[in-house]
This record gives C-alpha cells, structure tokens and sequence, in this order.
C-alpha cells in the first residue's frame, strides 16, 4: 500500500496537500481490497485515483 501511494503521489502538491492526498488514499477501503488481489500497473493506479479524487472533496 504504502509503495502504490508513493509511486502515484503528485510532485506539484503542497506539504499539507501531500498529506491529505495521502490519508485519504490510506483510508480508501476499496483501494485496500483490490491491492490485496492483484497488482495494479502504474497507469491503472492512477487511473483509479483520478476518479477517486474527482469523487472526493479534496481541493486538489
């Protein structure tokens, strides 16, 4: 989990963006299971976060 979030974490965001893009990833219950499963590749990865991101409240 923490290897998938490093690999996806966005350079241009702030120190406190940083960490919410990060707790809210480590929170994501779905992302959790399907991580277990099977081994996402780097563009499915962030494919998945880009929706989960646009579903969120994040301001970012």
């Amino acid at each position: 989990m923490e290897a998938a979030i490093q690999i996806i974490m966005v350079s241009y965001l702030s120190i406190g963006e940083r960490q919410q893009f990060y707790l809210f990833l480590k929170e994501d219950p779905f992302l959790k299971e399907v991580l277990k499963e099977e081994p996402l590749s780097k563009i499915e990865l962030k494919s998945y976060v880009g929706v989960a991101l646009q579903a969120s409240n994040l301001p970012f």
